[in-house]
């Protein structure tokens, strides 16, 4: 997967309370399109007991009143890497990430981004090759 750095919302930022992201702007979006793109959350670091992370996607005609569209959180234990399709999502020229923590004492290290396109693939060892 790769990243443009226009697209970056985080960059190793670190969130240990309740905080937004840096503004994207997409200035050729008209009010209430959609992108067909992916928007990616990577937990680099997770400090604290049972800390909790929900992302909210928020958009804004103006950078100054921002609605939320799209939320999701971090899943439990393993899964550092998450987020969500916007597809269909009515979006405005300009978008922030609003971080939501829970737990005790709980902190992260994210980076965070749009991407074309989600690519799943893992390469696995070829059978009898040692």
């Amino acid at each position: 997967m790769i990243f443009d750095s226009a697209l970056v919302f985080s960059d190793r930022q670190v969130v240990v309370a309740d905080t937004h992201s840096d503004t994207v702007e997409i200035a050729r979006l008209a009010p209430g399109h959609t992108l067909d793109m992916h928007l990616r959350v990577f937990a680099l670091n997770e400090t604290g007991s049972s800390p909790t992370l929900e992302v909210v996607l928020e958009t804004s005609t103006d950078n100054v009143t921002f609605t939320p569209v799209r939320k999701f959180s971090k899943p439990v234990g393993a899964p550092k890497t998450f987020g969500c399709g916007l597809d269909g999502v009515a979006l405005n020229r300009y978008l922030r990430l609003a971080y939501n923590v829970g737990g005790s004492s709980p902190g992260f290290t994210l980076f965070a981004g749009l991407v074309m396109g989600f690519d799943q693939w893992q390469a696995y060892p070829a059978a009898g090759i040692e």
